[in-house]
């Protein structure tokens, strides 16, 4: 398989998992009640990756297979807030508070399906209040807010290494929300030829995936951190970067909820050769960089 950096991903959801209104079981640490679209009472539990008492008993959301067919989706921009130093480890939270959140892939080739080993993911997104961290992030203060504590930190940035079932997993919390921008998490995805290599302009496709709205609203309006802020003001359907491709459905997890309070949200990403689409004219395309038009977020957005 090729290893053009125009490779692109195809991301679909596994129908192994409950989706938004998936089970409540017990919560552990600090909890927070809310309720789900289909009236069942949710307990998250808020207490970071320290809180995932129940990790050795979360399902594998790709034990069933893929039920759908690879098809190919587009990719979407860098965007101003990529940092290069984001180190390989499982745990990319540097004990951040929040909802828990394990996230899992599985890299495939688009034209069989059959699992690709030795591809890495990198991943990032902002803490619960809206920030990403590290002092040499490219985007600067529209990244940190001048916030000292995001600039001194590298939380919820990270890279792991896709095994021989082409699974990768990475523990975090759920993100926050910052103005124009819907809840959302950056991915890159090389192959296994670039694995390792730092330069953007090396990266094999970018994408971002985002969570059912729903849900997200119920998270900004009844747990602790996020309900502090408020609703996000963008919702998905407005979100420039999703509405430039389309829509976020093709880019949304599948998502639920395990016994101690923590979410198991996870996407299936098919890598296909010498193919690609992408949201051209926005932020250079195909995974390209920033180029500004969003002026400086506001300090603690």
């Amino acid at each position: 398989m090729k290893t053009d950096r125009r490779t692109s991903i195809a991301l679909l959801g596994m129908g192994a998992l409950a989706g938004c209104s998936g089970p409540v079981g017990r919560a552990v640490g600090g909890t927070a009640k809310a309720q789900s679209a289909g009236g069942i009472a949710r307990i998250w539990a808020t207490g970071g990756t320290a809180s995932m008492s129940g990790m050795a008993s979360y399902p594998d959301p790709f034990a069933s297979g893929i039920r759908e067919a690879c098809s190919l989706t587009c990719e979407q921009i860098l965007g101003p807030c990529y940092a290069p130093q984001a180190p390989l480890r499982q745990d990319i939270s540097e004990g951040e508070p929040g909802i828990p959140l394990r996230m899992a892939f599985q890299l495939v080739n688009q034209a069989d399906c059959a699992p690709m080993a030795g591809c890495e993911v990198e991943i990032w997104h902002t803490n619960h209040s809206g920030h990403y961290s590290a002092e040499d992030v490219q985007g600067g203060d529209f990244c940190t807010s001048d916030d000292a504590h995001a600039e001194a930190s590298y939380f919820h940035r990270g890279r792991a290494i896709s095994d021989e079932e082409g699974k990768v997993i990475f523990d975090s919390c759920f993100p926050g929300w910052y103005s124009s921008r819907a809840v959302h998490v950056h991915v890159i995805v090389r192959l296994p030829a670039h694995a390792g290599e730092r330069d953007p302009a090396n990266m094999q496709t970018v994408t971002q995936l985002y969570f059912p709205e729903d849900m997200t609203t119920q998270i900004h309006q009844d747990v602790a951190g996020y309900a502090d802020r408020g609703q996000p003001q963008t919702s998905l359907s407005r979100d420039m970067v999703t509405r430039s491709v389309g829509g976020a459905e093709a880019f949304t997890f599948e998502v639920m909820q395990m016994e101690d309070g923590a979410m198991l949200a996870s996407k299936t990403i098919s890598l296909a050769e010498d193919e690609s689409c992408g949201a051209r004219g926005f932020g250079g395309g195909f995974g390209g960089g920033f180029r500004g038009g969003f002026g400086r977020r506001p300090r603690g957005s």
